[in-house]
């Protein structure tokens, strides 16, 4: 839609990790737009690990190329 795409990321890792995840996304320059965030423990994980699922539209300013 517009001049922007969408994009999905993902991961399974330590809390800290994923909270310094989200601070690194947060400074970003870029303009986007955040839908939701996604936090889970599997039953299955003996480290706690968190799967993290982060989906967003991030937008741009279209070129033009000059010739």
């Amino acid at each position: 839609s517009g001049n922007s795409f969408s994009t999905n990321l993902s991961t399974t890792a330590a809390f800290p990790t994923v909270l310094s995840l989200i601070s690194d996304i947060s400074q970003n320059r870029r303009l986007f737009k955040l839908n939701s965030i996604s936090l889970s423990i599997g039953k299955s994980s003996p480290d706690q690990k968190i799967n993290f699922s982060l989906p967003l539209n991030v937008y741009y300013w279209p070129t033009y190329d000059q010739k």
